[in-house]
């Protein structure tokens, strides 16, 4: 008669629907994995570091540039608190880049609050 290990094992995984990662010795999922690190420095970042889709709904929200784009056209790197930030920005990036840059103008004090720091 064969050996019931590969059937309890089979059982488990399919039956008891264990997770793969449960069985290893370290969860895969504990860090987030659609965020890259951000880079040391940002001295070229476009805006100050500022999420520029924010800027341009009029809201001041500072990035940590983990979530970035170098935008084909002008070259120039932008950061975003989001993807759904950057997904709408990707919408039409010159007309969120215009208004953006128009509440900057605006705006007569461009601090960031300490609950908006990354």
């Amino acid at each position: 008669m064969p050996s019931n290990t590969f059937n309890t094992g089979f059982f488990a995984l399919v039956f008891l629907r264990v997770p793969l990662f449960a069985l290893a010795a370290e969860n895969p999922w504990a860090e987030p994995i659609w965020k890259s690190p951000p880079p040391p420095e940002n001295p070229d970042a476009e805006f100050d570091g500022f999420d520029p889709y924010a800027l341009a709904i009029k809201a001041k929200i500072k990035t940590d540039c983990s979530i970035r784009l170098i935008w084909h056209r002008d070259g120039k790197l932008y950061c975003f608190n989001s993807l759904t930030s950057k997904a709408f920005f990707m919408d039409n990036p010159a007309r969120y880049i215009r208004l953006a840059n128009h509440f900057i103008k605006t705006t007569p004090n461009m601090e960031v609050n300490d609950e908006q720091k990354p």
